[in-house]
């Protein structure tokens, strides 16, 4: 007789709604994986895109199923996976993201040992458009309150899930279903651990939710939504939630200190110098009585002098200067457009991290009902 196959330990959930070109890399990454005992549950979310349908009717891999529905949106398709899931812990995987190779092992057996904990997040690493890493040390309930430091993909156990509604459908799309899933949880009693270490790709593209989500509206929107939704936790850690959004906002600053001062002390003397050296080199072409072949050999020693000059300057305004039309007026136009854009941000990323408190106070302030 032969064995019965053992039910997977893990079952992890990919929703797919016209992603198909990034599939296979989602779902090798989950079967590189050192700890071998999940199975996968795609969705086919109701996809439009002709590859990703054709892709997904005859998807074949090891300890995979394909599971297919009319467009529900994110949460309704983690919800579908999860009724058919067999594991005893879910991890959510998006269709475009990826596993490093160890993360089911050291993140479901930081699970297994200790079972006191619900849930286990990593750090992580964007790939794509980006490219820079992605560090929290809190999962605690008035840390999670205020900022989402948990991996949406972070292995959690079914039964809690289960207990907690699963995901949001009624959540304004794009949402924060995880972020949600996550408060709830705590707010259950759940407790969390964050492995600190590299265990994640999270892709950084055009076009996808995390994009959409740094819309200045749609963030507030999602936030006046949770706050609506979780308004008791929030009122009894609004000072904890106020001082890590405050700590978030000066640090912010700080590095706007260092862009505006950087602009002033490195990138003025360089643009100065520059012109002068134009200057000096467009007056003694003009000066000089050669014939007109010695004045071209002038007008190439202008074109080097400045091109010598760039190469000192810090890469973005010597790039968008060519070197054959360089003058001290050009130069003095991409330092005004080096400030501009230095506003510009700083304004954009005051407002992301000031939404969080504006929502925060204007819910704290409606009187119920």
């Amino acid at each position: 007789m032969s064995a019965v196959p053992a039910a997977p330990k893990v079952s992890v959930l990919i929703p797919c709604h016209d992603l198909g070109r990034f599939l296979d890399e989602a779902v090798e990454s989950v079967l590189r994986q050192t700890r071998q005992d999940f199975e996968v549950l795609i969705v086919d979310d109701g996809s439009t895109d002709a590859a990703t349908r054709e892709l997904l009717a005859s998807y074949e891999r090891p300890r995979t199923r394909v599971l297919t529905t009319a467009h529900r949106g994110l949460a309704g398709a983690r919800n579908l996976a999860l009724e058919h899931a067999a594991g005893e812990y879910v991890c959510a995987l998006d269709a475009d993201d990826r596993l490093e190779p160890t993360f089911l092992e050291k993140t479901v057996g930081a699970l297994e040992r200790d079972p006191s904990l619900t849930f286990v997040s990593c750090w992580l690493r964007t790939f794509g458009d980006e490219d820079w890493v992605w560090r929290q040390e809190r999962c605690d309930l008035a840390a999670v309150l205020a900022e989402d430091t948990v991996l949406t993909a972070a292995p959690v156990r079914r039964r809690a899930v289960l207990a907690a509604g699963g995901w949001d459908p009624g959540m304004p799309a794009p949402g924060y279903e995880d972020w949600d899933l996550w408060i709830t949880l705590l707010e259950q009693g759940a407790r969390g651990e964050i492995v600190p270490e590299v265990l994640f790709g999270y892709r950084r593209r055009p076009g996808s939710m995390s994009e959409q989500y740094q819309c200045a509206e749609t963030h507030l929107g999602l936030w006046a939504y949770l706050v609506a939704k979780h308004r008791p936790s929030y009122e009894r850690h609004l000072f904890e939630v106020l001082e890590r959004r405050e700590a978030d906002a000066a640090e912010l600053l700080r590095g706007n200190y260092e862009l505006e001062r950087e602009l002033e002390t490195l990138l003025g003397p360089q643009v100065a110098g520059a012109r002068a050296e134009v200057e000096r080199l467009q007056a003694k072409l003009a000066a000089a009585p050669e014939r007109e072949d010695r004045a071209g050999g002038e007008r190439g020693e202008v074109a080097a002098g400045a091109a010598e000059g760039v190469e000192h300057m810090p890469g973005a305004v010597a790039a968008a200067a060519p070197m054959e039309t360089l003058c001290a007026a050009e130069i003095e136009r991409e330092l005004a457009a080096a400030r501009h854009e230095a506003a510009a941000l700083r304004a954009s990323l005051s407002w992301r991290v000031t939404a969080p408190l504006r929502a925060i106070y204007g819910w704290m302030r409606r009187e119920p009902g």
